[in-house]
């Protein structure tokens, strides 16, 4: 009797630190998805604190919806001269890691070149506390040599040795998986894990809700509401999306970054910048059609988020997202204006059962609550 009630005792609540380098209320699809995951692992018991750089400048510590944040400076020098999302963390990282790790059961770290990972695996090592890290992408195919170039050689440095180091490894796709275990040697200890969403707050709004948030949102009555969500930088693909326009879409862009001038002087787009994640769902509501044509990501939340409110997806055909999205859910296109306009097309076409199979796979496979429950599990085994 005894070993059965023990068989079925719940896991005990565990003491959680993440350490990323940006996080909440810095916008993007990492920063979305570790404040996803914190929510959820606070819901089922745990204690969770995220570490984050403090950009942009918000208060050093505060709770929100019971995760505890705790931000600290740092410098976007790198990113500033090349955009990629880099930082640069002060002296404070390394002193409130040294406060925080002797008292926490796990360090979960978030990327293997940042330079917040490095500080906190060597921390979280001297003090004997095991570490999961999750490598949310893997190479990008920058076209710029001098990027390529230099993180050929972050990675074979300083990514191998934060992967090896990692007690475990999380990964989105089997794409990053392959990158993974060759730079760790070993394909032990690395899990697919995908992230999650509340599909219950991204959920579709009927056609009279649709046709009101449209017209609040000023779009032509006779134009379809394309939507990019994403920052505005060339791996994501945004100028194929806006080129693909025809003179009977309308394009709504959600996310940070500086858009070239020729888009700025067009009179079918609007760039909205940065926006909360209730305007994200309104959006994504009265859109027609989403579209991300995207190189060297994992599986962007964005995209959970569209499909999950049962927009028809315009995405890229990469590995990443035809792990996650069967071609009945989705239209898949390559990385080119002609194609993404095609591919808006057959979405216009299909709307109804895209639309349909989109919403039915987000609520399977895609929910919050099943990435976190994995997540704990992992933390459990090594803890």
């Amino acid at each position: 009797m005894a070993a059965s009630s023990k068989r079925r005792e719940q896991p005990r609540g565990l003491r959680i630190l993440i350490v990323t380098h940006y996080a909440y209320p810095h916008s993007g699809g990492i920063e979305q998805a570790t404040f996803n995951q914190a929510r959820a692992l606070v819901r089922a018991g745990n204690n969770v604190t995220i570490v984050s750089s403090n950009i942009p400048e918000s208060q050093t510590e505060e709770t929100v919806e019971g995760v505890k944040f705790v931000r600290v400076p740092a410098s976007r020098i790198l990113e500033q001269g090349s955009g990629v999302p880099y930082t640069v963390f002060s002296r404070a990282l390394g002193k409130e890691l040294y406060k925080l790790i002797p008292n926490c059961d796990v360090v979960h770290v978030h990327g293997s070149l940042y330079h917040s990972t490095w500080t906190a695996i060597r921390i979280a090592k001297r003090y004997k506390k095991p570490v999961v890290l999750t490598e949310h992408v893997g190479k990008v195919p920058y076209t710029n040599p001098i990027l390529k170039g230099i993180q050929h050689a972050a990675y074979a440095v300083a990514g191998a040795r934060a992967l090896r180091s990692a007690d475990r490894v999380i990964v989105l796709t089997d794409e990053v998986r392959a990158h993974v275990e060759a730079l760790r040697g070993t394909s032990e200890g690395v899990k697919l894990i995908a992230n999650g969403i509340d599909t219950t707050f991204f959920s579709p709004a009927s056609s009279v809700t649709k046709n009101k948030i449209k017209a609040g949102l000023k779009v032509p009555k006779e134009s379809s509401l394309i939507v990019f969500n994403g920052r505005l930088i060339e791996k994501k693909g945004f100028q194929y999306v806006l080129d693909a326009l025809t003179d009977k879409d309308y394009a709504i862009c959600i996310g940070s970054g500086a858009a070239p001038q020729k888009y700025l002087t067009q009179s079918n787009c609007w760039f909205v910048g940065t926006v909360s994640q209730a305007q994200v769902r309104d959006i994504l509501r009265a859109a027609d059609c989403f579209a991300l044509p995207s190189v060297g990501e994992g599986f962007p939340v964005a995209t959970m988020e569209a499909l999950a409110v049962g927009v028809p997806c315009v995405l890229s055909n990469t590995q990443s997202n035809n792990h996650y999205v069967p071609k009945s859910a989705a239209i898949f296109v390559d990385c080119t204006a002609p194609s993404v306009q095609q591919g808006i097309a057959n979405a216009k076409k299909r709307s109804g059962a895209l639309s349909k199979a989109a919403r039915l796979l987000a609520t399977k496979t895609m929910s919050i609550e099943r990435s976190a429950a994995q997540l704990q599990q992992i933390y459990h085994e090594v803890a």
